[in-house]
């Protein structure tokens, strides 16, 4: 038996379901990210931001400045060409990515890659991309000229990653 698709359906509950609350940082308590295939890395969120978790991902917030962290599952692929897809797709979106060439690593070292740059029409700010043997971390900070991106070293500090 086969199946039928009805591209519609997906618009028309979008609304229905509602989006994740946003919730006060107040303290240096990690958060733990879990990717589609189990893998937690864990990151201590600024404090006095916004968060809210977005799948495999969670968003911090503070007036115009957004720091976005996702998880992408390797399965498989070599993290530098995973990055460079994940860099691609979002320039189909308007957002510019480059690679610094500065080497970026997790305190206790158990993820490491490469720092970079983000840019969009009005935004940009600093950025890493981030891995160990099962996730890329992908770390995005943006800002305005009024409200600039945080700097995000003490974040990409202070992950740790667990394997499943």
């Amino acid at each position: 038996m086969g199946l039928i698709a009805v591209p519609g359906i997906p618009a028309l509950l979008a609304p229905a379901v509602p989006e994740p609350e946003w919730e006060s940082v107040a303290d240096l308590e990690a958060i733990t990210l879990t990717s589609s295939e189990g893998t937690e890395v864990s990151v201590i969120p600024p404090i006095g931001w916004d968060t809210r978790n977005v799948g495999t991902g969670q968003v911090f917030q503070s007036g115009e400045s957004t720091i976005l962290v996702m998880l992408y599952d390797r399965e498989g692929r070599d993290a530098d060409a995973l990055a460079e897809r994940l860099i691609r797709a979002a320039r189909l979106n308007g957002t510019n990515t480059a690679f610094t060439g500065q080497v970026v690593s997790s305190a206790d070292g158990t993820l490491t890659g490469r720092a970079c740059t983000v840019v969009s029409s009005d935004r940009n700010g600093p950025c890493a991309f981030l891995s160990d043997d099962e996730v890329v971390v992908a770390v995005r900070s943006l800002g305005t000229a009024d409200d600039p991106a945080a700097p995000i070293d003490d974040m990409v500090a202070s992950m740790t990653g667990r394997q499943r």
